[in-house]
């Protein structure tokens, strides 16, 4: 790549803490326990506990550490999966993927022995092979996109491997085709760098892999309507429907509660949607379902990125509740219903899909609605190289 990031660069939701400062201020009563409770229970028993607990415990100083080097992540907000608010976002309401990166970037440029090399291809991980049969890390042979047939060296004893997933990966020889085939020709939210490159280095020299079949569906990836059969879609936040949006099918009925999980609500919308009419590249059928947010929840968002959302043509404004209806070719009537109930379960405080916060209320039917078509998209693969629990 030309420049550092990969797909953290891109995240747009935020990152997650427990018993921060910010969340202490704020008079939300988070513990460990809960946040490891919450994690756990998402990943169906398949986590190793010794590194939640270390995930857990550590990300108190992970967000004090990313505040102290001037990120004001003064903003909480609760999304899928947890039972409060921990997800840490920007107040300024700049992208907090790009602003994380480039913050970090500039830390590390200080230090005098760290250098980024970018433009720089590894591959292969050199090792020795001792007399007991001992595996001895020597160095990276890599070469620089400039000069591809040119081999160079990078001596080194250990090596640490953050190259991401293989998400992106739709060929034949690709991990996603050997371990999870049934997912090739999905739409997936990454970039070209996640082509499991790192994870084929390391299975080179005899690195175990684990939990390989283990691959995370987001539910909503933007259909860009310019190209709503591409295979890369633009990831549509979890912010999204944290600062109060709804997800509706073609019928303008609710079908899950937005705050759910990532795997239940790909499923819910599987089972619920009806598909596009035009399937992706890879003939395979992308169901729909259609994001509403009012203004509100734009602003809580952030309205700097909702306008980027509406200049690509992601994301359409409309007039009011009968306009979206007329335009979307859903009835105006049952649409009306569905916000009526969803106000009346927000008074309630729970609704007949167990969710039991709403950021917003549709106050009136008038007011303007912003509308984007989204699917579920491959978003991680977790599995990866086993490693030890220090």
């Amino acid at each position: 790549m030309t420049k550092v990031g990969g797909n953290s660069a891109k995240a747009s939701s935020g990152i997650n803490g427990a018993m921060t400062q910010i969340q202490t201020l704020q008079n939300i009563p988070d513990s460990y326990e809960l946040f490891k409770y919450d994690t756990l229970q998402i990943a169906n028993n398949l986590s190793n506990i010794d590194l939640v607990d270390k995930l857990v415990t550590q990300s108190t100083d992970a967000i004090q550490f990313l505040t102290d080097l001037g990120l004001p992540l003064e903003k909480l907000i609760q999304l899928g999966g947890h039972s409060i608010p921990r997800t840490h976002r920007l107040s300024s309401k700049a992208p907090i993927g790009w602003s994380l990166i480039s913050t970090l970037q500039a830390y590390t440029t200080k230090i005098e022995n760290i250098h980024i090399l970018t433009s720089a291809i590894a591959d292969h991980i050199i090792v020795e092979t001792t007399a007991t049969n001992e595996k001895i890390i020597k160095g990276i042979e890599y070469h620089l996109t400039t000069s591809p047939n040119e081999a160079l060296f990078l001596s080194a004893n250990s090596i640490i491997i953050a190259a991401g997933g293989s998400a992106y990966d739709q060929t034949e020889e690709g991990l996603l085709s050997e371990f999870t085939p049934h997912l090739r020709g999905m739409a997936t939210s990454s970039g070209s760098q996640a082509d499991g490159s790192g994870i084929k280095l390391a299975r080179e020299i005899g690195a175990e892999l684990i939990n390989m079949d283990q691959v995370q569906i987001h539910p909503s990836g933007f259909i860009d309507p310019k190209s709503p059969s591409s295979i890369s879609k633009i990831l549509a936040p979890e912010a999204l429907r944290g600062s109060g949006g709804i997800l509706i099918n073609s019928q303008g009925e609710r079908f899950a509660n937005e705050l759910g999980s990532r795997a239940y609500l790909a499923n819910a919308i599987q089972r619920h949607c009806s598909p596009h009419q035009e399937l992706l590249e890879s003939q395979r059928p992308q169901p729909v379902a259609f994001l509403i947010l009012n203004k509100k929840a734009c602003e809580s968002f952030g309205l700097d990125a909702i306008s980027f959302y509406l200049q690509r043509g992601l994301m359409k404004e409309y007039s009011n509740i009968q306009e979206v209806a007329v335009s979307n070719g859903f009835s105006s009537e049952k649409l009306l219903q569905t916000i009526e109930q969803y106000n009346e379960a927000s008074r309630l405080g729970i609704d007949m899909f167990q969710k039991k916060s709403f950021p917003i209320e549709f106050i009136d039917p008038e007011d303007k609605l912003f509308i984007a078509q989204v699917t579920p998209v491959i978003h991680y693969t977790l599995g990866g190289i086993k490693v030890r629990n220090k």
